[in-house]
């Protein structure tokens, strides 16, 4: 009985060294299964790019300035600015995309770790039972043990003096028999507490066991979701990717499109009717008799003019040109001309000139649309541009 006792005793003490491995080995594994840390921080990481290549391209948009374009060319490049701007904007949506989904893995993984937490707790508990019995059961057993030798060596003192015809009185045989049957009742005594610890070990252990495997199908199904959540989550990742990609895109095509429109023939006319100073060439200078002394005598004393022929000289008929007709050179006095506009002097030899000023044409520059005048008001002479003034009686003549 010792025997099978002891056998009984080593057996289950070998499946608690090995169920303890086991624990050890198995549940810190499943925790790093669940690990997605690297992967949150990876997704942060993205974020705070996005959100900083958006206020890069935020101040890029609004520090382009376009003064010198006009016309289609002009509209292209505020079309341009403009899907600067929204291609910032989906980047700062990307960050926050990037950002939500960072917090929702973390959260995700957070809870599956609270989970592994409480299945782990259960499982070392029963661990923790286990233990407890099973040290139980190997102190009753050294018990037990040493119960069974006083048994047997009080029974083999027993045998010995009954088979040597009780060499013993009999008052000290009648002890001996009474140690003998109280040895046996403590052996057998212990006996049933040792089978009692045994039960017990066995018990926690299956109930062990049972949690233990639980655990595992938890874990299992615990990773199982882990996988799928991760996979759709990283699949969302790659989608905010892509409607970057897209929203970026058809703001280049837009900008495209802008730039189709672009005609390099209607910006040039368009440049030309905002800055042109006249729709024809100046005709070429003619002489005029002057009608006032003081204009003769300025005339006069101004140098470099040309005495004045008895006639003015005939003009080449040039269909570019159109011809003074003697109506119109009877309109050139010295007071035919009026300022529509004001103009101040640019450079030496100019002179200024207010809006009704009586103005009279002295000689007129065939190159660069200035002639030489005398202002009536200011008794003074220079150059001025001759769209400036307009014929005073003589409205159908025009420079």
């Amino acid at each position: 009985m010792l025997t099978n006792m002891i056998a009984i005793g080593r057996e289950c003490d070998g499946e608690i060294e090995q169920s303890r491995d086991r624990i050890f080995l198995v549940a810190p594994t499943a925790g790093l299964r669940n690990d997605s840390k690297s992967i949150i921080l990876s997704r942060f990481h993205m974020a705070k790019i996005e959100k900083q290549y958006y206020t890069d391209l935020q101040k890029l948009a609004e520090s382009s300035k376009f003064k010198t374009e006009l016309g289609d060319l002009e509209k292209a490049w505020r079309e341009l600015k403009n899907e600067t701007e929204k291609t910032a904007q989906a980047h700062e949506k990307a960050s926050k995309d990037f950002e939500r989904l960072g917090v929702e893995l973390a959260t995700f993984t957070d809870e599956q770790r609270k989970e592994v937490k409480h299945q782990e707790d259960i499982v070392v508990k029963a661990h923790n039972c286990v233990k407890s019995a099973y040290s139980k059961a190997k102190n009753q057993e050294k018990v037990f043990h040493k119960k069974c030798e006083e048994w047997d060596e009080l029974q083999n003192q027993v045998k010995f003096n009954t088979n040597n015809n009780n060499n013993m009185n009999t008052k000290d045989f009648d002890k001996l028999k009474v140690k003998e049957i109280k040895a046996k009742e403590d052996m057998e005594k212990n006996d049933n507490i040792y089978k009692n610890l045994i039960e017990e070990v066995q018990r926690a252990k299956q109930t062990w066991e049972g949690d233990f495997e639980h655990m595992c199908d938890i874990f299992q199904s615990l990773d199982e979701k882990r996988i799928e959540h991760v996979r759709d989550w990283m699949w969302k990742c790659t989608n905010v990717d892509s409607q970057t990609c897209v929203d970026q895109d058809d703001s280049c095509e837009r900008v495209r499109n802008s730039l189709e429109r672009c005609d390099i023939t209607a910006d040039t006319n368009h440049f030309v009717s905002m800055y042109k100073t006249g729709e024809r060439k100046p005709p070429p200078f003619q002489y005029a008799t002057l009608g006032k002394l003081s204009v003769n005598r300025t005339l006069s004393n101004s140098p470099g003019l040309p005495p004045p022929p008895n006639r003015p000289p005939p003009h080449p008929k040039d269909a570019t040109y159109a011809e003074i007709s003697d109506s119109h050179r009877s309109c050139i006095t010295s007071d035919d001309h009026i300022a529509v506009m004001n103009y101040k002097p640019k450079q030496k030899g100019e002179i200024a000139m207010t809006t009704g000023d009586h103005i009279a044409v002295l000689r007129r520059m065939e190159d660069n649309g200035m002639v030489f005048v005398h202002n009536t008001r200011t008794k003074e002479s220079g150059y001025v541009p001759m769209g400036n003034m307009e014929l005073k009686d003589c409205s159908a003549f025009s420079f």
